[in-house]
């Protein structure tokens, strides 16, 4: 746990002096005077393209082949279940189709509550339809550490999907 509360305080540094213009421009950032300010300028880390790509994917099969994509989602140790990393699906009304845990499955989880009271599922569903011409989107939540001493963030990344029978899943 230490080296995970090290690690943000190290990289919330880094990000701090980069956006004050406090250090050396070795990583091809651009200088304060030099970044446009009429448009956002986006730097994504590695983990969050390769959480996008996955997830963009996996709504692409979810496309072509429907539910019949859920079991490939739910094989373990495959492309869409490594670690802490994996593929979800729910309905629009909460109900959870597809999840790394299967006691979550099949249920509603609408009501699921993060560990300060934040509706996790209706802030995926929100992210992923609240804005028509931006059907995707990242929710931020904090979950209780299994025998920790104090809950994480994470980050969940949601597309809205129509299937080819005409069904929409958030994924």
């Amino acid at each position: 746990m230490k080296t995970h509360i090290f690690f943000s305080l190290i990289t919330g540094a880094f990000f701090l002096q980069n956006s004050c213009g406090n250090f050396q421009n070795d990583f091809g950032a651009k200088p304060p005077g030099e970044i446009n300010t009429t448009g956002p300028e986006l730097i994504e880390q590695d983990s969050t393209i390769f959480i996008k790509s996955l997830v963009k994917d996996a709504a692409q099969m979810l496309r072509t082949k429907g539910e019949a994509a859920f079991e490939e989602f739910r094989k373990p140790e495959s492309r869409w279940r490594k670690g802490e990393t994996y593929i979800f699906v729910l309905d629009k009304e909460g109900n959870m189709l597809v999840h790394a845990d299967p006691e979550m499955e099949n249920k509603n989880q609408l009501d699921l509550l993060d560990v300060n009271g934040k509706p996790i599922i209706r802030g995926l569903l929100a992210a992923a339809t609240a804005l028509p011409e931006k059907q995707e989107g990242w929710f931020h939540y904090q979950w209780p550490v299994p025998d920790g001493l104090l809950p994480r963030w994470k980050s969940s990344y949601v597309q809205l999907v129509q299937s080819p029978d005409g069904k929409e899943y958030i994924i």
